[in-house]
């Protein structure tokens, strides 16, 4: 990603797809993000991806020690998961994790529970 003065100016075009302008396709990208993310990943660390005055690399950090993922691999799942917070899609992003019968009953209560938190 380029370097540049105002960075909510610089917005990726995937991101840009999933602020509202073709709903279909915004579903489809922003359910590709979150099974690239992780849907337990997304849960897990959510409140970590909202916190925006923690760097990304304190939350790439915190969750290769925990997880044992590369270093990369954790610095995507943050990066993604950021945008989808930034692009006002994490309830979305939530609502699918807790109807998904594709995740443990643990994550899909904890998706819940963040939703019911105001998220």
């Amino acid at each position: 990603m380029k370097d540049c003065q105002k960075p909510a100016t610089c917005v990726p075009g995937w991101v840009k797809s999933l602020l509202g302008t073709h709903p279909q396709r915004d579903d489809r990208e922003l359910n590709r993000l979150v099974q690239s993310i992780g849907m337990a990943c997304f849960v897990k660390y959510y409140k970590d991806f909202a916190d925006f005055s923690r760097s990304d690399s304190i939350v790439v950090q915190k969750i290769r020690e925990a997880e044992g993922y590369t270093e990369c691999a954790c610095a995507t799942r943050v990066l993604k998961s950021r945008q989808i917070i930034r692009s006002g899609r994490a309830r979305d992003a939530l609502k699918r994790i807790a109807q998904s019968s594709r995740v443990p009953a643990q994550v899909a209560n904890t998706a819940s529970q963040l939703l019911s938190q105001g998220v």
